[in-house]
């Protein structure tokens, strides 16, 4: 059973074609979304956007390449220049942090993604998901050979998501926060959580 973040984000994402030397690696934001770019080996650039669902659906008309087009361009995301037009459709999927509650039982384990989606600000989804990987064959192991111990093995790995998920939603909640207080809008502030304190240093 899957438990959703209270909030959905979309992710719009695209290739565009690079002309000449394609720019670096971009993190963009505006009041309305933010934007993630990086250069690929083939000679195309990968452009995502993460807003929310209202925020991508088309307006005025406009087809979902368009509206791709006008929010990476809005975001200044071309200003980098060497960027030229989309190598191929644009696509939508849902880029929510989410919280697999029964991960683990006597017949399958889930890992990475399909366990738990970390919000995309937090840029340690590949992490996690190898963590996952690693604290699940510690389980899967334990579970082959210690039969005895099953039980405690599938209560770790479970505790292991619950807890990464809920500090990275503290971590993310607190970026929210501070680009909110600089932006002030509703796809701000309805991800923000408490600014955090920094922890003195021992």
């Amino acid at each position: 059973t899957r438990v959703y973040a209270p909030v959905r984000t979309v992710a719009l994402y695209g290739y565009l074609q690079a002309q000449g030397d394609p720019p670096l690696p971009q993190l963009r934001a505006r009041a309305e979304c933010w934007a993630w770019g990086v250069p690929l080996p083939t000679g195309l650039y990968n452009a995502l956007i993460f807003a929310d669902p209202g925020t991508i659906k088309a307006q005025d008309g406009q087809s979902l390449e368009q509206r791709f087009q006008a929010m990476l361009a809005a975001c200044g995301m071309s200003d980098a220049g060497a960027l030229g037009g989309l190598a191929g459709p644009v696509r939508a999927l849902d880029a929510t942090p989410f919280l697999d509650e029964a991960p683990i039982d006597g017949h399958m384990v889930r890992l990475g993604d399909a366990a738990m989606a970390l919000d995309p600000v937090s840029s340690s989804g590949v992490q996690k998901s190898i963590q996952s990987a690693l604290a699940a064959a510690i389980c899967v192991n334990t579970e082959l050979s210690r039969q005895d111990q099953s039980a405690a093995a599938r209560a770790f790995y479970r505790d292991t998501l619950r807890r990464t998920s809920r500090r990275h939603a503290a971590w993310t909640g607190a970026h929210y926060a501070r680009a909110m207080s600089r932006y002030g809008t509703g796809f701000w502030a309805a991800r923000a959580g408490p600014q955090e304190t920094p922890a003195a240093a021992p």
